[in-house]
């Protein structure tokens, strides 16, 4: 079974956008805006990071229901230390 993507929340979609566009070359190939089940909405941004259709992908999420600011940290958010959950790529060079 192939890889499709990675999602996790940002507080900050256009640093995220800067990022992942500017450091890591990576591409922007699909947006998709949808509500919440909670009643809200959210953007769901999805970058190409492979040649064989591998994504990373960012919830943008507007929902009242959810803590402000919603708890976006993936280990520290947890009660783990910052190392333990993260997203690796490899890079050919810095």
């Amino acid at each position: 079974m192939a890889f499709h993507h990675v999602a996790v929340a940002t507080r900050d979609t256009e640093a995220n956008h800067r990022f992942y566009t500017e450091a890591t070359g990576f591409e922007l190939v699909k947006v998709e805006v949808a509500k919440t089940p909670e009643g809200g909405w959210a953007k769901h941004l999805f970058y190409q990071t492979g040649d064989d259709g591998e994504m990373i992908a960012f919830w943008e999420l507007h929902d009242d229901t959810l803590p402000k600011p919603a708890p976006t940290a993936i280990s520290t958010d947890l009660g783990l230390p910052i190392w333990i959950n993260h997203i690796a790529f490899h890079a050919a060079d810095m």
